[in-house]
């Protein structure tokens, strides 16, 4: 049995749970060995006191011990693995910030078998207690794996038992294991009503074998773990009826994973503060010179060329010659592949800002005296006509960039044949709306033109997000033209408006989507060709403004944007300590 031992001190309740594995022992099923092979697993028992105006959370388990359960060659085996008894010593209810500090119960999944298995972990109501006299589970905050924080009653995914479903769709190859770290706390709002009541809970994982064609050699694809994090407690923005997808604000709080359509099927992105979408790819060759920016982002050969500019204050050295490369990831795309954006040499926390977190600067193209300076490819200039003006013959300036940092770090490199090919969407579809009597909207020579970008979440006009390409000519791809172009060499891109503002960017500043990184850097999204004031192409600004546009001659940092393989996603676990990263 379990062994409540409460003891009162000036209304703090400290609990010591003492495990019976024979009590344990009844959660198991049954195992059933058919097509595929199910163990369900009780793990441990939660409880939490609470008396008077103060809450206490203490935790003793017995952890000299652990569960196996076999059959034939499945072997799926759970311990604790953390030397310390205490989940957390908090006394009152306490904010997100503080839960996630909390250091929690850590425990681990192991495969000792011969079979790939895929699992979920699941909360309970602990069925040996048999209280009536129980905290509301809208109430409790729950973080697995130090994941967005989210209430117990705001779960919608539950096995055919009931149970709370915390993480799906977990895959496990043999003679492999799996860590994880669950954090309680009381949310800050819990009201006085609540005083005086328990908690009571199991943790429940259930695995089952994979069956034929669902595993890809031992284990599902990497990116299924990702999509079994889409958010169910309702944070994602709304999705229209046509694809589109309503935003109205920023994201700096929270950070989860939503889903939307792209030209491919369903895509998912990241949302907000993320905390667990780092990428380890590829490195800076070794004949990377040595780069000099200041807090400008403007360039120099050496320190002592920055110092004595005049207009520089701090100048920072970014040697990156022989360097990883960092990446965050986008989205996953409707075809499986991964989208990532150049975060730097190392993991950067969220609102950090640093140079490091772009490969360099650039202006976007060389002139912007026409409207063909939009593109990143583009036509002829002074034409006549909008398909002659925004045909894909001449690099921009910023693909040149780009195209020859590939050509340097990844043409010919290990790391190439990693790389997919999907649509990178330069929209320059034009604006149904005409800001004034100026604009024509023609899209070719000097016309004064307001492109999709102009109006910014605009309620009436542009609130609504796309990670489809409106025109297929904008679409660019390297060898697909089924759903792009075909007009890249390389491919490599940058991030649109939309991808920003599904981010968590908005036309307000953010120093917390993941996406923020202190400098202003360019999108792939036109703005207008204004005869009088050139030519605007969208960025974001140094302060996570996503609403600013630049002229296309000016100089802004240059984020190069990759689709890769979801091999890369083979080892890590996306976080800044542990990212995604090829097994080699």
């Amino acid at each position: 049995m379990v062994i409540l031992k409460n003891i009162r001190y000036n209304c703090v309740v400290k609990i010591v749970i003492v495990r019976d594995w024979n009590i344990m022992n009844i959660n198991y099923t049954q195992v059933i060995k058919k097509q595929t092979q199910i163990i369900a697993l009780s793990v441990f028992v939660m409880v939490i006191g609470i008396l008077g105006v103060s809450y206490a959370l203490f935790m003793k388990v017995d952890q000299s011990e652990e569960q196996t359960v076999q059959s034939g060659s499945l072997i799926m085996q759970l311990s604790a693995y953390d030397g310390s008894t205490v989940i957390t010593d908090n006394n009152t209810p306490i904010d997100d910030n503080e839960g996630l500090l909390s250091k929690g119960y850590s425990f681990s999944v192991t495969n000792n078998g011969t079979l790939p298995i895929t699992y979920y972990i699941a909360l309970y109501d602990n069925p040996d207690d048999t209280s009536t006299n129980k905290v509301n589970y809208n109430y409790i905050k729950v973080s697995l794996d130090n994941g967005t924080p989210f209430t117990l009653g705001s779960i919608t995914a539950k096995d055919s038992a009931g149970r709370y479903i915390l993480k799906q769709d977990i895959s496990l190859a043999p003679d492999k294991y799996d860590t994880h770290n669950i954090k309680i706390w009381l949310d800050e709002d819990t009201p006085e009503s609540e005083i005086g009541k328990t908690i009571s809970l199991k943790i429940y994982a259930y695995g089952e074998v994979c069956e034929d064609g669902e595993c890809n050699g031992g284990t599902l694809p990497p990116v299924k773990k990702i999509i079994s994090q889409l958010d169910t407690t309702g944070k994602c923005p709304t999705v229209n009826e046509d694809g589109s997808v309503s935003v109205t604000g920023v994201e700096a709080t929270d950070g989860y994973l939503c889903k939307a359509k792209d030209a491919y099927g369903d895509s998912y992105y990241y949302r907000g503060n993320v905390t667990n979408n780092y990428v380890r790819f590829g490195t800076w060759s070794n004949d990377t010179p040595t780069l000099v920016v200041d807090e400008y982002g403007s360039e120099y050969d050496s320190l002592d060329d920055c110092k004595n500019d005049s207009d520089s204050v701090n100048c920072t050295e970014l040697a990156r010659a022989g360097k990883d490369m960092y990446w965050r990831i986008v989205r996953i795309n409707g075809d499986g592949t991964v989208r990532v954006i150049y975060d730097g040499t190392s993991a950067h926390a969220n609102g950090e800002s640093s140079s490091d977190r772009q490969i360099g600067t650039s202006a976007f193209n060389s002139s912007y005296k026409d409207n063909a300076y939009v593109g990143y490819m583009y036509g002829k200039t002074g034409a006549s006509t909008y398909a002659e003006t925004h045909a894909n013959t001449n690099d921009s300036t910023i693909k040149a960039y780009l195209d020859n940092w590939y050509k340097t770090n990844i043409l010919g490199t290990v790391h190439e044949q990693y790389l997919a090919d999907n649509v990178f969407c330069n929209d320059r579809s034009i604006s149904s709306n005409k800001p004034n009597k100026r604009y024509n909207n023609l899209g070719y020579g000097a016309d004064t033109t307001a492109y999709r970008w102009h109006n910014f979440a605009d309620s009436s006009f542009n609130n609504k997000m796309m990670l489809t390409c409106p025109q297929k000519n904008d679409a660019f791809t390297v060898s697909d033209t089924n759903k792009g172009n075909g007009a890249l060499t390389y491919g490599v891109g940058l991030v649109t408006t939309d991808e920003v503002v599904l981010a968590g960017g908005w036309k307000s500043s953010n120093l917390k989507f993941y996406l923020y990184n202190g400098q202003s850097y360019w999108t792939m999204s036109p703005f207008e060709f204004d005869a009088t004031f050139g030519l605007g192409e969208r960025i974001v600004a140094s302060n996570g403004l996503s609403e600013t546009l630049g002229n296309v001659i000016h100089i802004n940092g240059a984020r190069p944007t990759l689709n890769l393989k979801s091999e890369v996603l083979s080892r890590g676990i996306g976080t800044v300590s542990d990212p995604y990263h090829l097994a080699s």
